[in-house]
């Protein structure tokens, strides 16, 4: 019989007074499953306990944020930029992302005029993006659920179901990386893609009990 495999992925980012936590439980040879916690009072599922015989290995992004497939730091991020309704979060959103394509607020000596166009445009455009991910990953999200619904106990033909679904969600979340440079430009998607690499993946820690298994090879952007 094959070990269950296992993984949990915690990130915790803070946006101002707002923070958020994302936990990503790899379930069923990978399948996965995602809540959040955040100021709305949204709750957590944790993922059970790994048993004291089987130790977890933790890839720490402050120390070795290498070591974070890109795939999973940009779905983190998109789920974090999803869902915003109100105008408050939209700009809270926004406000985020102006330390990625630059202050907009700023003084006027401290960035150009042309500076300050891109980078409002650069967000609206990645806000964009976010929102194509948001709709197309929703019924991926919906139908996992429904399949999940014996919790983790679920049958071989659930497993299946639910890697399928998983492996369409990495094709989702690929697709749009590699569509980045086409809308944010060269310059937006290197600035977003510098961000992913050397601030967004040093805030997660990614739990593991199957290296081999959990890290898949970092998409390229």
């Amino acid at each position: 019989m094959k070990p269950r495999l296992f993984v949990a992925l915690i990130i915790t980012i803070l946006v101002g007074a707002t923070a958020l936590t994302s936990v990503i439980s790899w379930v069923t040879n990978g399948s996965v499953a995602l809540s959040h916690s955040d100021a709305s009072g949204v709750t957590v599922r944790h993922p059970e306990p790994s048993r004291p015989q089987d130790p977890v290995e933790v890839i720490n992004g402050a120390r070795t944020p290498e070591r974070i497939p890109d795939r999973v730091a940009y779905t983190l991020l998109f789920r974090f930029l999803s869902n915003r309704r109100t105008n408050a979060e939209k700009n809270r959103a926004r406000s985020y992302l102006r330390m990625i394509f630059g202050c907009d607020v700023c003084p006027e000596s401290s960035i150009t005029k042309e500076e300050r166009a891109a980078s409002l445009a650069n967000i609206e455009k990645l806000l964009a993006v976010v929102k194509e991910f948001e709709s197309q990953i929703q019924p991926f999200d919906t139908e996992a659920r429904q399949t999940r619904i014996g919790g983790l106990n679920v049958d071989e033909a659930a497993k299946v179901k639910l890697n399928k679904l998983q492996a369409r969600k990495e094709e989702l979340v690929t697709r749009i990386i590699g569509s980045l440079a086409n809308r944010l430009g060269p310059e937006g998607a290197r600035k977003l893609n510098d961000f992913v690499s050397q601030q967004f993946k040093r805030r997660v820690k990614l739990h593991q009990e199957n290296v081999e298994r959990a890290i898949t090879t970092p998409s390229s952007t």
